[in-house]
């Protein structure tokens, strides 16, 4: 297994693309929230479900993706972000 401090490492990686994943899951489902009109009168019908199911999966991916990078970032001494279709090797 890699040192942390190495930036190839698996952890740094995974940090960074699951923070873009989860913001890009965000921003998708807020989209499809705001513009999203249903024809029935509930607002819970099954498109928004999904769309809501999105939303928190987003936020829990950011959140991971964050509190991830900070824990690189204490015990490594990373000084910039590396993601997978950024490979500099």
């Amino acid at each position: 297994m890699k040192h942390l401090q190495d930036l190839t490492t698996p952890v740094n990686k995974f940090a960074n693309t699951t923070r873009l994943t989860g913001l890009l899951f965000l921003v998708i489902s807020t989209v499809g929230l705001v513009s999203y009109r249903s024809e029935t009168e509930g607002f819970w019908d099954k498109n928004n479900i999904v769309l809501a199911g999105f939303f928190i999966g987003g936020a829990v991916a950011t959140l991971i993706g964050e509190l991830l990078w900070k824990l690189v970032l204490k015990y490594s001494d990373a000084t910039h972000r590396k993601f997978y279709f950024h490979d500099e090797e």
